[in-house]
């Protein structure tokens, strides 16, 4: 395939896959919103694995930083399994978000050393741990799920910083929905809160609002990979 032919193979994919991914999300948003009867969890799963193969299909590209995006992608199918899907075995849903997260951070830093990398990885799995445990200790009880949930909050906040400092337009991509995944991650710690359940408006907003945020944070992130693929693009035809 020639380049211009794959320029057009890319751009109708892109379209396709935004008319896909804007249809399913009206479809479970207006059926959260307005409470109808109609379950809508493989709706919004059909939506991650459009997404998933999308990011296989478009990027032929097979690089370290490729190959850790799509990882972490892939772990984040795997974890919306068990989260969503299946609502069961959620420390295991947990942690395969963790390891989606630690892929996006090699995919974020791929221009540093291996040793550096994996140096960041090592340290803040410490830092967590000492911090949960003291925490654990203070409090006199510790809950596994609590921990792995902190481990992953604070990688999620890393790489949205991470993503910021990459101050390129598939960066800012990438910091807009990794802002959205926090926003959605939010939601869902409201959503186990007593206060939030004993309140039918606030429970029901943010019922809506997990997914409001979680898809459109998804698309972004697969997308994010077709600015970078723009720069390819330009050396190719230099």
């Amino acid at each position: 395939m020639n380049m211009k032919n794959k320029l057009l193979f890319n751009k109708i994919a892109f379209i396709s896959l935004s008319i896909l991914e804007l249809f399913i999300y009206i479809i479970f948003l207006s059926i959260d919103i307005f409470s109808f009867d109609i379950n809508t969890i493989f709706i919004k799963y059909s939506g991650i694995i459009l997404l998933f193969l999308y990011s296989f299909l478009n990027y032929k590209k097979w690089d370290i930083e490729h190959i850790s995006f799509r990882i972490a992608y892939l772990f984040t199918v795997l974890a919306d399994l068990f989260l969503l899907v299946l609502n069961s075995h959620f420390i295991v849903g947990v942690s395969f978000f963790i390891i989606a997260q630690i892929n996006y951070f090699i995919y974020l830093n791929h221009d540093t050393s291996k040793k550096r990398i994996s140096a960041y990885i090592i340290m803040y799995v410490l830092i967590c741990s000492i911090l949960i445990l003291s925490i654990s200790i203070i409090l006199k009880s510790f809950e596994p799920l609590y921990f792995v949930v902190v481990l992953y909050f604070i990688l999620l906040i890393i790489n949205t910083i991470s993503s910021f400092n990459k101050k390129s337009k598939h960066g800012i991509r990438l910091f807009i929905g990794f802002i959205l995944f926090i926003l959605c991650d939010i939601n869902v710690g409201l959503n186990n809160l007593e206060f939030v359940l004993n309140n039918n408006i606030l429970y029901s907003f943010v019922s809506v609002a997990m997914w409001m945020f979680y898809l459109p944070s998804q698309y972004l992130i697969v997308n994010s990979l077709d600015k970078m693929y723009d720069k390819i693009r330009k050396r190719s035809t230099i």
